[in-house]
């Protein structure tokens, strides 16, 4: 919820809060209905809004037996409106998760309630002129402003969504997002190419201390080449582990792969040179990834 200001979801926040979704969907369709009468349309109220509560229906695979129905959120992506199945006529025990709900033949697309957008709380006419005039009364300007069944509605029912709330929501509503947690294969994966990039890591630290004095000042000297020092390098692969680490957190998983993978082939290549370097080839099961071939073109 924001304060004034037409179409306004960045600024003057009044608080973050959650409803029933039965309350704010007769708020929704009220306001679409009130809207549309503002536009000199007509709006055909979905048949789907008796679901707002519980609400019995049947259904030919049940032998006649009621099947209870209730609009709650999608499990699925957190973002939209879902028919909910239930045994009883509180809709307090849902239906086994096998119950088919298309086999009543009941379509809630029509109720096109919209997640992540800027909905205004009230709709202003743009008619401005004397035939408009005459057709509203005249403290339409006055009370207009403050006539929302949708806002009215999500305000008389809310709950101060607090901390957790907001960090729950959020969690439901990033599953299938772009950003979303890691699944099981994930963290299985993640598990394996950090434990990669440590034993890297850990080899390229072996073979640098096995190099030769002449090697090291030669290499040292390279990196000064560039403008910086050996510390430099160090003080680089500290701050790629901790934003690995960060964006894992964060669930960042494109940035997080994108740092993981690219330190383990940064780590494999470093080890390799500094490994193979006096042979001046490497060679991975039988395949030469480093070095000149007996013609002296590069593999």
């Amino acid at each position: 919820m924001y304060g004034g200001g037409h179409n306004n979801c960045a600024r003057a926040q009044l608080g973050t809060y959650y409803a029933p979704v039965g309350d704010f969907v007769k708020g929704y369709t009220k306001q679409k209905d009130m809207d549309y009468n503002l536009q000199g349309n007509d709006y055909d109220v979905p048949d789907e809004v008796a679901y707002t509560t519980c609400t019995a229906a049947y259904g030919d695979d049940d032998g006649g037996s009621a099947v209870y129905l209730k609009l709650g959120c999608n499990d699925s992506t957190g973002k939209a409106i879902a028919m909910k199945a239930y045994e009883d006529s509180s809709c307090t025990e849902p239906k086994s998760n096998n119950y088919n709900i298309k086999n009543l033949g009941i379509d809630i697309s029509d109720l096109r309630v919209k997640f992540e957008t800027c909905q205004d709380c009230v709709y202003w006419p743009a008619g401005d002129d004397d035939a408009w005039k005459a057709d509203v009364d005249d403290g339409f300007e006055a009370g207009h402003g403050y006539d929302s069944p949708m806002c009215g509605a999500a305000w008389k029912s809310k709950t101060k969504c607090n901390r957790k709330c907001q960090r729950l929501a959020n969690k439901g509503a990033s599953t299938y997002s772009y950003n979303a947690g890691f699944n099981a294969i994930g963290k299985f994966f993640l598990f394996v190419f950090t434990l990669s990039g440590i034993f890297l890591l850990l080899a390229v630290h072996s073979q640098r201390k096995r190099m030769a004095t002449e090697d090291a000042v030669y290499e040292e000297a390279l990196v000064q080449k560039v403008g910086m020092q050996m510390k430099h390098v160090v003080f680089g692969i500290m701050a790629i582990i901790v934003f690995t680490i960060l964006f894992a957190l964060l669930k960042a998983k494109f940035l997080t792969w994108f740092f993981l993978l690219g330190s383990n082939v940064i780590l494999f290549g470093y080890w390799a040179y500094l490994r193979f370097r006096k042979e001046g080839k490497v060679e991975v099961g039988g395949f030469r990834l480093f070095g000149d071939n007996d013609g002296g073109i590069a593999a």
